[in-house]
Order: structure tokens, then sequence, then C-alpha cells
């Protein structure tokens, strides 16, 4: 395993001659799954720049001001939709 930058954010990568997997170390996103033969990524990549989930503050307002701001500064590649996207309120 190795540590690298994905998108500017810190992670790590475990790879063979097919696969790269790359998990960030803040907020645990399985950021990528990368096909080596082709390049492709079938996990999402927000058009937007991430960050790490520790440096977000409610004075960030680049991600909007509500309670999905936190979500959306940090949120890249495979997310478990448990609560926060569906909660009941």
């Amino acid at each position: 395993m190795t540590g690298i930058l994905y998108r500017g954010r810190r992670a790590a990568s475990i790879e063979n001659e097919h696969l790269q997997v790359v998990v960030t170390e803040q907020g645990g996103h399985i950021a990528a799954i990368i096909d080596k033969a082709s390049g492709v990524n079938p996990l999402w990549s927000p058009p937007w720049r991430t960050i790490e989930p520790s440096a977000w503050s409610a004075d960030m307002h680049e991600y909007g001001s509500d309670a999905e701001s936190q979500l959306l500064a940090g949120i890249l590649g495979h997310n478990l939709c448990l609560d926060l996207f569906a909660a009941e309120r």
C-alpha cells in the first residue's frame, strides 16, 4: 500500500497489473477503482475541488451553507447513503 495524493486529498493506493484502488485517509471514501487498461474509474468524481473533512468549517460558503455543505466539501467516489441523504425530519 502506498501513500499518495489523489485530487489533492491524502489517500492510500493498492494496485496490481490490472487495477488501482484509491481510498482517502479522511472520510474513508473509496475514491477510485481504476482499470489500468482503459484508464476508466467508474466511481463518481465531483467537478469541484474536495477537501479533507477536518478542513471544513461553517465559514466556507463555496460549498453552501446548509446541512449538506460539509458532505459536499468532502464527497468523492463511492459513498454510503445512510441517514444523511434520506433522514426523516
